[in-house]
């Protein structure tokens, strides 16, 4: 037998044979340690500068080709960009941390994320995989019960926490690039695998961009998946999703005029009564015969102080629908009650497109292979074939690009057990999840073609 402090294998005649298992398993503490590295320093969607510089540090180290800023972006999809006080907080933040501010210089607002490229230049299948890496803009629980405070992995970082599991996926992909990279040097991989880190995941910012970057051009299998999502068991998988909720984001500024509110309430347009109206109207939008609904204002500012007729108003609102007719009748019915709001109150109302989503539906032929994938794999004793989300996600339009060039996408959910839900401030998740995401992928690329493992 032959072993490495990283990979190991045995002879079969002329053959090498890799044990994926005790393969994964050898790297299993870096993982919980790259993620609760992440965990530790989180940042938001397109403030990623600490991440997306570790990032591309570590895969550089790795030999990776690594790509970044436009060529894996086009900058005209970008929704929902932060203000430049915000980016040079973070810029800040990143030096403090230890970033080094040369690498910093290249990743400018909005335009962080990365990309890994192996190409093997051998006959096989070119398949690329995306890890989202923003953090929720909240701050984590301070309490004694939480792991993250007992084991000290706690955000460092009061605007922001990974409270979706974004850390965890990070870990994933920087795992699966280490080994592969060792499958690699073994002469055990065929064709192109392609390792997309997405900044701007939360509130469907950044996928479009992506998809749109020319990143995914014939691309023929792409494969993305969550932690902990509709499966909240350590044994559990699912293998595909085969449908998500339509989305779009809106930020809402209305913009009135003050007045004294005693002396001349007559002279004010009220923001503030506009808005309280705008919403009251927008939540009478959640039926629809063709499908299931969603409508949410999740913020609204408005007003100075007490005795003004409040001049501004401010709202972050969603709407989402079970399929492209029921979005479209959504977001037709918005604009027409922002317009009659600027009648009634003759108050401006200015709409931004701040992130949207598209359905994702994985496909048959590539559910099937994560299965048997799936079924390598000792600890995944649940393995279910397809389930549908009711949410929403930006990878569905990496999906949709590499479908309609006539490959197969999936997205998976790997189940963890959970210790709060999702985007609460106390989540947190078993992190053994870490290794079995790493074998599913890796069991995954050797059944289409891209390992060469017996």
């Amino acid at each position: 037998m032959i072993f490495s402090a990283i990979i190991f294998y045995w002879e079969k005649g002329d053959v090498l044979v890799i044990d994926i298992d005790f393969l994964v398993n050898s790297i299993e503490k870096e993982l919980i340690n790259l993620r609760r590295k992440f965990h530790n320093h989180p940042e938001t969607g397109w403030l990623e500068l600490y991440t997306t510089a570790e990032i591309i540090t570590y895969l550089k180290e790795l030999g990776y080709e690594v790509k970044y800023k436009e060529d894996i972006l086009n900058t005209e999809y970008r929704q929902g960009l932060p203000n430049i006080e915000d980016f040079e907080k973070a810029y800040k933040r990143a030096v403090d941390w230890g970033t080094e501010p040369q690498i910093l210089e290249e990743v400018k607002v909005g335009m962080t994320g990365a990309a890994a490229i192996l190409d093997t230049n051998k006959e096989g299948p070119i398949t690329a995989f995306r890890f989202d890496i923003d953090a929720i803009g909240s701050e984590e629980s301070n309490a004694d019960s939480h792991r993250p405070v007992r084991e000290n992995f706690r955000s460092i970082n009061p605007q922001a926490v990974h409270s979706c599991g974004h850390d965890g996926h990070i870990a994933i992909g920087l795992g699966l690039a280490k080994l592969l990279k060792e499958l690699s040097a073994k002469d055990k991989l065929k064709g192109k695998i392609i390792l997309i880190f997405q900044p701007a995941e939360e509130g469907v910012r950044g996928g479009k961009a992506v998809a749109e970057s020319g990143l995914l051009n014939d691309v023929d299998y792409f494969l993305s998946g969550h932690i902990g999502m509709n499966a909240d068991d350590s044994n559990s998988i699912i293998c595909g999703i085969t449908g998500s909720l339509y989305t779009k984001k809106f930020d809402i500024n209305i913009t009135g005029e003050p007045s004294h509110a005693g002396g001349a309430p007559e002279k004010g347009k009220n923001a503030l009564l506009a808005a309280n109206n705008l919403i009251s109207s927008l939540y009478s939008l959640n039926q629809h015969g063709k499908g299931m609904s969603r409508v949410n204002v999740g913020k609204m500012e408005a007003g100075t102080y007490r005795n003004l007729i409040p001049a501004n108003a401010y709202l972050q609102m969603e709407i989402r629908g079970e399929n492209d007719e029921v979005i479209s009748y959504l977001d037709n019915k918005v604009k027409n009650i922002l317009k009659g709001i600027e009648k009634i109150y003759d108050v401006n109302l200015e709409l931004e497109v701040v992130g949207e989503a598209i359905s994702m539906e994985s496909d048959n032929e590539l559910i099937n292979i994560v299965k048997e994938a799936a079924q390598d794999i000792e600890d995944i004793g649940n393995i279910i074939d397809k389930k549908s989300m009711q949410g929403s996600e930006d990878a569905s339009f990496l999906m949709d690009k590499v479908q309609k060039q006539d490959g197969k996408a999936c997205y998976i959910n790997f189940g963890t057990k959970l210790a709060a839900g999702h985007h609460q401030d106390n989540f947190d998740f078993d992190e053994s999840v870490l290794a079995r995401a790493v074998k599913l992928y890796l069991y995954s690329l050797k059944e289409l073609g891209n390992i060469k493992v017996l």
